[in-house]
């Protein structure tokens, strides 16, 4: 059952939940935690993976930029919690999120919504509430097999979909979602 911003009851009850537990500490020390690896790791979800990226995403000036501080922060983050991690790293699976909240932020940018400003505390999960396709971990899956997304080489370097192309836009991208 569909309800706010497309999500589903089960996909709101964890945000109301998540965004308590870790909102209020700030952007600032969530970033820091992260890049400390003492963020705890039961927060250390796919939405905490969004939320580090946009924040890289809008800090760093380039994609590239950040792209290298999201790489080095999740291998040294897993690296510090390795006894908990179930999933190695995945290049592919990194720069497909990568792509999506960049095409996200291209969107606001077009919109005249205004850049993250410290000020607004809410604005990830304002984010997120127009964006909500980003919240769907399995996504990646409409453009890739199970078979090339989890293959050595996908998780060692980018690899091209083997589904469909991805989106120059997030128009394009609900386009597809709705075919």
């Amino acid at each position: 059952m569909s309800n706010v911003a497309g999500r589903t009851e089960d996909q709101q009850q964890p945000l109301v939940y998540y965004e308590s537990s870790y909102r209020s500490i700030g952007d600032e020390v969530f970033i820091e935690a992260f890049e400390n690896a003492t963020l705890s790791f039961d927060q250390w979800t796919h939405r905490a993976h969004l939320r580090m990226a946009w924040i890289y995403l809008q800090s760093e000036g380039s994609p590239e930029k950040a792209y290298v501080r999201v790489k080095e922060g999740i291998k040294n983050y897993t690296k510090t919690n390795i006894e908990r991690v179930k999933h190695r790293y995945n290049e592919t699976i990194t720069i497909f999120f990568l792509r999506l909240i960049h095409l996200a932020l291209d969107a606001d940018r077009a919109m005249g919504i205004a850049p993250y400003s410290a000020a607004n505390e809410d604005a990830f999960a304002e984010f997120l509430g127009r964006y909500p396709f980003l919240e769907d971990g399995r996504m990646m899956y409409g453009y890739y097999s199970k078979d090339v997304l989890h293959g050595d080489e996908a998780v060692e370097k980018w690899v091209e979909p083997d589904k469909q192309a991805l989106p120059n836009s997030v128009e394009e991208l609900l386009k597809g979602r709705t075919k």
